[in-house]
């Protein structure tokens, strides 16, 4: 019966829609479904066995990647729009979760999803993305699930004005815009606060900031702040947009 049941299981899991890897207390990918590599666009013979920084070009602009495939972190639940190896941009939803072996090891059991079509089919979303791409404002949108508001999408015209490029960015708040070498904090200004209040109301906002590229010149700005909700009406993103004040515009923040 326990051999029977072993079978079952590891055909459901080769045969499951979702990927899954474990990972050991090493850091070590031991199990992988087909699932998983395909839908990083990967082989499985290039990352089982092999420690799980070799996912980093794909995943690590997210704060949390080293603690999704720590063993001694509880669980861990993060969003994150990629560029596959085959060029594909794609949003994939990454659980992970602690699973204790009868020998008394800790090993690592992380899901994959990818969500790039929930609620919008594959063509429109490539076609929006061309879209944000292509706007003549800088495009912010921030997890508003996910502690500390990080950043997931950025389009070029926000790398352009910032001197940010996407993969120092992605995964981090934003307020580091109000922060620079050559002039120090800008996080005393008065607009923030009503900045942070419509954040804490789920609430669109219209502000005026401060802000820095990241040779430390300084830009002037105005920001419309809009949120995104579900179709439960949960707050899911806040998309932020850009609209030049002066000669010298640039993209505001968003500070919990």
């Amino acid at each position: 019966m326990k051999n029977l049941q072993s079978e079952l299981l590891i055909g459901a899991l080769e045969n499951a829609r979702f990927g899954v890897c474990v990972v050991d207390e090493s850091g070590r990918l031991v199990l992988t479904n087909d699932a998983f590599v395909k839908k990083l666009g990967l082989n499985a013979a290039n990352v089982l066995g092999q420690s799980y920084l070799c996912l980093f070009n794909l995943l690590g602009a997210h704060p949390s990647f080293h603690k999704l495939f720590s063993a001694r972190e509880a669980e861990l639940s993060i969003e994150l729009p990629i560029v596959r190896a085959d060029g594909e941009h794609v949003c994939i939803l990454l659980q992970s979760s602690v699973m204790n072996h009868s020998s008394g090891e800790a090993f690592r059991v992380v899901s994959l999803m990818d969500v790039t079509d929930y609620g919008v089919t594959r063509d429109r979303f490539t076609e929006l993305h061309r879209q944000m791409e292509a706007v003549n404002n800088a495009v912010v949108i921030v997890d508003a699930r996910a502690p500390d508001m990080p950043i997931t999408y950025v389009n070029a015209h926000f790398e352009r004005m910032t001197g940010y490029p996407k993969n120092e960015v992605i995964g981090r708040n934003c307020r580091f815009l109000q922060e620079s070498a050559l002039h120090g904090s800008a996080r005393d200004q008065e607009a923030l606060v009503v900045l942070r209040a419509a954040l804490q109301k789920r609430e669109s906002c219209h502000v005026t900031l401060r802000n820095f590229r990241k040779d430390g010149s300084e830009f002037s700005n105005e920001l419309f702040v809009s949120p995104v909700f579900d179709d439960a009406s949960e707050l899911t993103h806040f998309i932020g947009v850009q609209h030049e004040a002066s000669a010298r515009n640039f993209i505001g923040a968003f500070i919990k």
